[in-house]
């Protein structure tokens, strides 16, 4: 079930409570979108204005009656969470019908596209056989592929994966020593995988 819609009723006072609850009810009213709300219509009505009543009560400062003022405004916050849940099972994915029950919509995150890793830099280890290599971390990156070529860095046969990193570090084992190897890096985002980054090489000790 995707989420298009939210309550957004979990800080609301109770007089707010009272407004959103008369604005959707009123808005679901007869709207073939939502022939069965869970719960009904009629009951969210009927929890509004008993905390309507509740509220004009509590002026007096009373504590039963303050009490009966908090237990009516948490019942409707909860009716509402509820509805709202109903509302985005029942949208099947579309915005615009579950816009049409007077909830608010859900802010979507936006997907980055990816940019390439900047300031690569691939060094000796202090570990025999190894190159280490380092990179700043990419906005809205998953994970980091490491590609390596021990041939020429101009021929793109010859490049290959050698890593998968969620960090920003990586290190190469095996390697023999003194032999110049070259290291890129792409960025992998929810759009998929970002341009490379320029050329680092190393030796291994």
């Amino acid at each position: 079930m995707k989420t298009l819609i939210k309550a957004g009723v979990s800080r609301s006072t109770p007089d707010q409570l009272v407004g959103t609850s008369n604005y959707v009810v009123g808005k679901m009213t007869g709207n073939l979108a939502f022939a069965t709300p869970t719960p009904t219509l009629a009951s969210i009505a009927t929890v509004m204005t008993t905390l309507v009543d509740a509220i004009e009560a509590a002026k007096s400062k009373a504590s039963a009656a303050i009490a009966a003022k908090n237990t009516a405004a948490r019942t409707l916050r909860s009716m509402l969470a509820d509805l709202a849940r109903y509302v985005n099972s029942a949208s099947n994915g579309d915005s615009n019908i579950a816009l049409s029950s007077g909830f608010e919509a859900v802010q979507q995150s936006s997907a980055i596209a990816m940019v390439a890793p900047a300031y690569l830099l691939a060094r000796m280890s202090s570990f025999a056989g190894c190159i280490d290599l380092d990179w700043p971390g990419v906005r809205g990156a998953h994970m980091y592929q490491v590609y390596m070529t021990m041939g020429d860095p101009n021929l793109e046969s010859g490049w290959q994966v050698v890593g998968v990193k969620t960090q920003s570090r990586f290190t190469k084992t095996g390697l023999e020593a003194n032999v110049l190897v070259h290291f890129r890096v792409t960025a992998v985002g929810a759009l998929g995988e970002g341009p490379t980054s320029e050329i680092s090489a190393a030796k291994a000790a």
